[in-house]
């Protein structure tokens, strides 16, 4: 469990929780929905069809409910979407006010072909999240990267990357730094990085330095 003190009071502004899968249950559920009520988290990520667990205890108080949704391959793009649009919209019906898709990159093209036709339709009044591993992004793909977003429009990308471990010998200060080097995007900037706060940390120090405009755009999800 996440160490509140520590953490949440350093982004007090920027904060999201997410909820890890099969966490939504009595004693679980009685923290999570108290945890979002006195620290004010405006955003809470749950796995996809859990909406309906968690909604009756926010659905008084300025919280968004994002669930969560996976495209793993570009093999039969059409029919994965589909089938994932219908998960959607059912998350909807039970109250969520977005979703995020979590996508592999190698595959975003084929992901923003299929989903650009259903886009207004399907995110008429709700959030779209997409979201990838910024570790499987090389600097050389960034401007493709943002330019194929463009096309659909997301509320906000949400990078996450592997492992939740500090590596002195990682490249990822260098692959945020040519994230913000090549920034072509007006939408947030959402951050999940497990329980390595330093990461994000990282990340809010390099945009405050190359993209302040962003700054407030961030959304730093914490891991229950």
């Amino acid at each position: 469990m996440i160490k509140t003190d520590d953490v949440f009071d350093d982004f007090s502004n920027l904060s999201g929780l997410w909820v890890d899968d099969a966490l939504l249950d009595g004693c679980d559920l009685a923290w999570v929905s108290d945890f979002i009520m006195t620290r004010h988290i405006s955003v809470v990520s749950v796995p996809t069809n859990d909406t309906e667990k968690i909604w009756p205890w926010v659905e008084n108080h300025d919280v968004r409910i994002f669930n969560r949704f996976v495209v793993e391959t570009g093999e039969n793009i059409d029919v994965i979407i589909s089938g994932v649009a219908r998960r959607i919209i059912d998350s909807f019906r039970h109250g969520a006010d977005g979703a995020q898709i979590m996508i592999d990159i190698r595959y975003l093209e084929q992901f923003v072909n299929a989903i650009e036709p259903v886009r207004n339709d399907l995110f008429f009044d709700r959030d779209l999240v997409v979201g990838f591993n910024i570790d499987k992004v090389d600097d050389s793909d960034w401007h493709n990267v943002f330019e194929l977003l463009q096309k659909i429009q997301p509320h906000a990308i949400l990078i996450t990357a592997t492992g939740d471990k500090f590596d002195a010998s990682s490249d990822f200060i260098g692959r945020v730094y040519s994230m913000f080097e090549n920034w072509n995007f007006d939408g947030e900037l959402h951050l999940m990085f497990g329980k390595n706060m330093l990461r994000s940390s990282q990340v809010l120090r390099l945009a405050q330095k190359m993209r302040p405009a962003v700054v407030e755009k961030i959304l730093v999800f914490m891991q229950y």
